[in-house]
């Protein structure tokens, strides 16, 4: 009982800003290793990584995500997964400090609360599958949870806010709404301090509209420089998602928008849960997106009861907005489903309880024993959450290591194969003509096991591999075959097409031929 009590004691002391410090960098590197530590250890390079293998900066232009391009050669571009694990992991230590210094938040059990929903957010899977870039994605989440943190701590924070939006953003563009959704917890928290203290509604609402005013003009500031890449530097931007889109908005579509984030939130954390959450993440996000909801409604009740209807209707309006805001669809086209990188945003739902609740609770009568069940109940949300994630993660990653296994052996049996042939002889181009199949699987693997980690994307699969030119990628650049690849091959006389036409799929005879110099491999 005396552990116990000197426990709780512990996690209920007030931090100085530098121990806040020391707790989250502590904390996180040590959660964040124990969450992710099997993908840093383990090269497990996906299709991105085997096409743009080590050099990712023309494919940051064309997407509009300029900015990582400048952080991309001022980290370099090698393939070092262990240290590009350790920087993101210190990213988002240091996310975590900046939003619970922002927040006012210095007790010990909500600050590690925050470290453990930022460090296993099932989303980091996601990102750290894409581990040549991972660091860097890391980076922007650091700089959009810069953005409240500058409004508070920093002279001038509204201009260093809408520089922080601007760097999220050029990261990668779904970074906005995150720093949006936090701008809006951050109006929600003034709103009930204001109410509380008396202050005029006019005051907490001019608070809102510069706030709305950093990240609008960090937004601007993006799209300038986005429209000189462009029209200027002469970068043509993928349709990828949309991104070509970017800037423009159709008003028809808007409401269809809006009710798809409303679903996408709902769906995300009560009526259709990811088919990866085990029940007791389930159970844990149950409680901390109820608990916010309770605080948001408490708030309001409260601000509404004290008369102060100016708060109450912002409140109001703020969490009518959040929604839109976690689900951080408009950037990244109108599918998220097929890209879970886009849902990180959500992130904010899981976090409010943690952030604003001495705000929200802060009119209610002391009542200690209600409290501390309270605070009892969101510190057992949180451990639970981030140790069962923490499991699953290094699950989907070993699951991940074996596809990639697989993939790589069947790699290291076709090149064996084409150097045993009559007529190879190295620095031959290399062709493949279509892909494997689920239909017609060539390689085995454990697809309910796989399948359920198909939402991290990082590695689905082996087919991953061998989609179209990703079979190329392996064989030269992971296998290691002295081929050059060639990519998009197609028969350019008749003798080449009708042979291409007579040939058997792989691994059947005849399903490797040389053209010349030229070697082609038929999938299915």
């Amino acid at each position: 009982m005396k552990i116990v009590q000197r426990a709780a004691d512990w996690l209920n002391i007030t931090l100085s800003r530098r121990a806040l410090l020391k707790l989250c960098l502590i904390s996180g590197m040590i959660v964040g290793l124990f969450a992710h530590g099997f993908m840093f250890a383990n090269k497990l390079p996906n299709h991105d990584d085997l096409h743009w293998y080590n050099d990712f900066s023309v494919d940051a232009l064309i997407l509009g995500r300029y900015v990582l391009y400048f952080f991309w050669k001022l980290f370099s571009n090698l393939s070092t997964p262990w240290f590009n694990g350790l920087l993101g992991i210190l990213f988002l230590s240091l996310a975590s400090f900046f939003l619970c210094d922002a927040f006012d938040v210095r007790k010990a059990w909500r600050a590690l609360g925050v470290v453990c929903i930022m460090l296993a957010f099932p989303v980091n899977a996601t990102i750290f599958g894409f581990m040549f870039e991972a660091h860097l994605k890391m980076l922007g989440i650091l700089f959009a949870c810069c953005v409240p943190w500058a409004i508070r701590r920093l002279k001038g924070g509204w201009f260093w806010a809408a520089g922080f939006a601007f760097l999220a953003t050029g990261i990668y563009q779904v970074y906005i709404m995150l720093a949006i959704g936090l701008l809006i917890l951050l109006v929600m928290r003034r709103a009930v301090c204001s109410a509380l203290e008396g202050k005029p509604g006019r005051q907490v609402w001019g608070f809102a509209l510069a706030c709305a005013g950093a990240a609008i003009a960090g937004l601007v500031v993006y799209i300038a420089g986005n429209w000189a890449m462009t029209h200027l530097g002469g970068v043509e931007m993928r349709s990828y998602q949309g991104l070509d889109q970017m800037g423009s908005l159709d008003i028809a579509r808007l409401p269809e928008k809006i009710m798809g984030a409303y679903e996408t939130v709902w769906d995300y954390f009560y009526a259709d849960m990811p088919v990866y959450t085990t029940k007791l993440m389930q159970v844990a996000q149950w409680v901390l997106v109820g608990a916010g909801i309770a605080c948001v409604a408490v708030a309001v009740i409260g601000c509404f009861r004290a008369g102060r209807f100016a708060h109450a209707g912002l409140l109001l309006i703020c969490a009518a907005l959040l929604p839109l805001a976690a689900a951080g669809i408009y950037f990244m086209g109108d599918s998220i489903e097929r890209h879970q990188i886009t849902l990180y945003p959500l992130i904010i739902l899981l976090l409010l309880p943690l952030l604003c609740v001495d705000g929200f609770a802060a009119g209610l009568p002391p009542l200690p024993a209600p409290r501390r069940i309270c605070a009892a109940a969101l510190a057992t949300a949180c451990l639970i959450y981030g140790f069962a994630f923490s499991m699953l993660s290094n699950q989907a990653y070993y699951r991940m290591h074996l596809a990639f296994t697989r993939a790589e052996n069947f790699g290291n049996r076709l090149a064996t194969r084409i150097e045993s042939m009559e007529g190879y002889r190295s620095g031959m181009r290399l062709a493949t003509i279509g892909h494997l199949s689920q239909e017609e699987p060539l390689i085995y693997y454990e697809y309910e096991l796989v399948n359920r980690f198909q939402p991290f994307l990082g590695v689905r699969n082996e087919f991953d591999y061998y989609w179209y030119d990703t079979g190329l990628w392996m064989l030269t650049r992971i296998v290691g075959l002295p081929m050059t690849p060639e990519y998009g091959w197609q028969p350019e006389t008749e003798e080449e097409t009708a042979l291409l036409e007579s040939m058997p799929c792989y691994p059947a005879e005849g399903s490797i031929v040389f053209i010349d110099d030229l070697c082609v491999v038929k999938f299915s």
